[in-house]
């Protein structure tokens, strides 16, 4: 019976196996009669590119870069919400910035001064720091991460109604500006004047629109008409975290954040300043400072571990987007255990690629 049983099953495989050399054959002259198919390499990058961003698309959690400040502006009233308030609301409107930001929106680049007067209603919401407009849409859209979106950066937007849909004037740090509008989302005036009348938070209003004091003015922020810091109109108060006095990177950390690099603890030399330990081998370097802070860098990919190996493809050119960048820090991070925070979320705090070099900070916040 057990003979039988063993013939049945190599008589399966072999029907198997002939299956499939019959289909390639059947498909290797489908595309011949076509002309010819040819993977090409360029085939190769684009297979390699969604295995990279598969694999870390779990880890680009909406919290990453969730909005750190949200005013709701009305001619009567401005209410402001920020950090664990401004995720609440930053959740309820959520769909708005994410279509605002997609690449089915009508964005595009601008020199018109921003289009905000007293009677005006609208949302401003602002990030802790700017950011690629991919990596905010591919926050909010896990599904859509291989869809092609700008990399222009973000730092703030003013979101105003519309009768059909939204449009929004967005700022960089850089002095670059771009107009949106969309159709697929939309808010009106009555749900920005229940967000002014929500408890909880502070009433607050904008530097271009107060009365000028000495301080304010030696800060430089009449010398610009586009100043838009935020001043609150009464008392804000939040709750305290106890933060441990000790060093942000212990001996047994820094040991880790070296095999993460390829490096080995027992033989790299090392030099402390008075800001932080340097670690170096053959055109390597790796500080790392009493705040917390990593900075790896290395000559070549001779010497050490490039970008292409950490995400798994590689452009010859090294065309890599921002987006790749905090893909590869999300991925030493995830093996560092940063994404485990306890009472600390962690937010993406800087974000810069270009010139051979990016600047990536994936920091605890609270």
């Amino acid at each position: 019976m057990k003979k039988a049983a063993e013939i049945s099953k190599m008589a399966l495989i072999f029907v198997l196996l002939a299956l499939l050399v019959c289909l390639s054959i059947y498909y290797i002259n489908l595309f011949g009669g076509g002309g010819g198919y040819t993977f090409t390499t360029q085939m190769d990058y684009s297979v390699r590119e969604q295995l990279y961003k598969a694999s870390y698309v779990g880890l680009l959690d909406e919290t990453l870069v969730s909005p750190y400040f949200i005013g709701a502006c009305t001619p009567g009233a401005r209410r402001g919400y920020i950090v664990s308030a401004a995720a609440i609301y930053g959740g309820e409107i959520s769909n708005i910035v994410s279509a605002l930001v997609s690449p089915d929106a009508s964005f595009s680049k601008t020199d018109s001064p921003l289009p905000v007067t007293e009677g005006v209603s609208f949302l401003y919401i602002r990030f802790r720091t700017e950011l690629p407009r991919s990596l905010i849409y591919y926050s909010q859209n896990e599904g859509s991460v291989m869809t092609s979106v700008g990399d222009e950066y973000v730092f703030d937007m003013f979101v105003f109604p519309q009768d059909r849909g939204v449009s929004a004037y967005m700022r960089d740090l850089r002095g670059n500006a771009y107009v949106s509008s969309t159709e697929a989302a939309h808010i009106n005036e009555n749900r920005i004047v229940s967000y002014t009348e929500s408890g909880g938070d502070f009433d607050f209003e904008f530097a271009r629109l107060s009365p000028a004091d000495s301080a304010m003015i030696s800060a430089g922020y009449y010398d610009k008409t586009d100043a838009f810091e935020i001043i609150p109109t009464g008392t804000v108060s939040a709750p305290s975290a106890v933060v441990s006095g000790k060093e942000s990177i212990d001996k047994t950390a820094a040991e880790a954040i070296l095999r993460v690099f390829g490096l080995n603890p027992e033989k790299i030399s090392a030099y402390e300043g008075d800001d932080g330990v340097t670690y170096f081998d053959e055109g390597i370097n790796v500080k790392m400072g009493k705040d917390g802070y990593v900075s790896y860098s290395a000559l070549s990919g001779q010497y050490g571990i490039g970008i292409s190996d950490v995400i798994g493809y590689d452009f010859d050119e090294g065309d890599y987007t921002v987006t790749d960048c905090v893909g590869a820090a999300l991925v030493f991070g995830e093996k560092l255990g940063i994404f485990d925070s306890g009472a600390f979320d962690v937010a993406v705090t800087c974000c810069e690629a270009g010139g051979g070099s990016a600047s990536i900070s994936l920091s605890y916040v609270y």
